[in-house]
C-alpha cells in the first residue's frame, strides 16, 4: 500500500499552531504555515495548508487514481470546512468562511511512503494536481452588450422592479461562489416556496373560483404541505405533477427538501454539491413555473 498526502491551501492565514488536528472520531488532518510563491516583487501571503493522509493500492491504474483523488480531495475539503466553521464561530471572525473545490485549487498529491519502495514514489501516484474553475457567469439571452443596454433601457423606463425570485437565485449562486453554502440551500429554497407557492395560489383561486371558498383554503393552506401542492395538488388544478418529471427530478428536490429542512430544523451543514443541488433544482422549479 502507499500512503498518499492530499493537501490543499486555505486562503486564510489561521491564527493556530502547527500540528494535527482530530476530523471525526478516527481521522486526523494536519495544519501547517506556508509561503505563497508569487512572481511579482508584492509580499508573499502567508497562508494555512491542511493536509490528510489516505491508504492507497500499489497497483492501480490511473482512471481509479484518479477517481480515488477526487473522492479524498472532497473529503479534506469536507474536513477544512468543518474546522472553519468552528473556528469562526470560537475566533468570532466573520470573515472566514467555508471554501469551494475551485478556492482551493490546484489540490496536490504526494506519495510519503510506499511497502514497495521508501525512495521513488509509486508510478500510479505521480499525478497532476487536480484543479477546479470558479463557475464564470452566463449570460446567453443577449448575444451582444447593445442588446443588453437596450433592454436595460426599456426595462428602466417602467415603474417595475427586477424580479425577487432571480434575484435570490442570482443571491443562492453568490453564496455558493464564496463558500456560504447553508445560505445557498436557503436561498434556493425561498426562491422556490415563494414562486411556486404563489403560482400554486393563484391557479387554485382560477381553477376553482366557483368552488366552496374553505376547499380553496385548504389547498392553499399549511396542513396540505409543500411537495403534496407539487404533486397531487398540481396534478389536480394544472394536469402536471412535479413527479413526472424526468431525469430523477422528484428525487433530486426530496433530497434536497431534506437537507432544506436539517438546515432550518437541525441546524446541520451543506457542502458544495448540497448547494449545487439546490440551485439547479430551483431553476428548475422556475422553468417549470413559467410553462404553467
Amino acid at each position: 500500500m502507499a500512503a498518499v498526502r492530499v493537501t490543499v491551501d486555505l486562503p486564510y492565514d489561521l491564527n493556530l499552531p502547527r500540528g494535527e488536528y482530530p476530523a471525526g472520531e478516527k481521522e486526523r488532518v494536519t495544519l501547517a504555515k506556508v509561503v505563497v510563491l508569487s512572481p511579482t516583487h508584492e509580499p508573499r501571503p502567508i497562508r494555512t495548508r491542511i493536509s490528510c493522509i489516505f491508504d492507497a493500492p500499489d497497483e492501480i491504474d490511473r482512471d481509479s487514481a484518479m477517481r480515488l483523488a477526487a473522492r479524498k480531495a472532497d473529503k479534506v475539503i469536507r474536513h477544512a470546512n468543518r474546522l472553519l466553521r468552528w473556528y469562526r464561530q470560537l475566533s468570532s471572525l466573520p470573515g472566514i468562511l467555508e471554501v469551494t473545490r475551485a478556492q482551493v485549487s490546484p489540490i496536490k498529491f504526494t506519495v510519503v511512503n510506499s511497502e514497495r519502495s521508501q525512495i521513488a514514489p509509486v508510478q500510479s501516484w505521480v499525478l497532476p494536481v487536480l484543479e477546479f474553475e470558479a463557475e464564470q457567469p452566463v449570460s446567453a439571452q443577449f448575444a451582444t452588450i447593445d442588446d443588453l443596454a437596450a433592454a436595460l433601457r426599456e426595462n428602466l423606463e417602467t415603474a417595475n422592479e427586477p424580479d425577487v425570485a432571480h434575484l435570490n437565485l442570482l443571491d443562492a449562486q453568490h453564496a455558493k461562489s464564496v463558500g456560504r453554502f447553508r445560505e445557498a440551500v436557503l436561498l434556493s429554497w425561498s426562491v422556490i416556496d415563494s414562486s411556486f407557492v404563489g403560482k400554486f395560489e393563484a391557479l387554485v383561486d382560477e381553477k376553482l373560483a366557483k368552488e366552496w371558498g374553505e376547499a380553496r383554503d385548504f389547498l392553499k393552506g399549511h396542513d396540505f404541505g409543500l411537495r403534496h401542492r407539487m404533486t397531487s395538488g398540481l396534478r389536480l388544478i394544472a394536469g402536471r405533477s412535479f413527479f413526472d418529471e424526468p431525469n430523477g427530478f422528484w428525487n433530486q428536490l426530496s433530497t434536497s427538501y431534506g437537507k432544506r429542512n436539517a438546515i432550518i430544523h437541525g441546524g446541520f451543514g451543506a457542502d458544495e454539491d448540497d448547494a449545487e443541488q439546490a440551485i439547479t433544482v430551483a431553476r428548475k422549479v422556475l422553468d417549470i413555473i413559467d410553462t404553467l
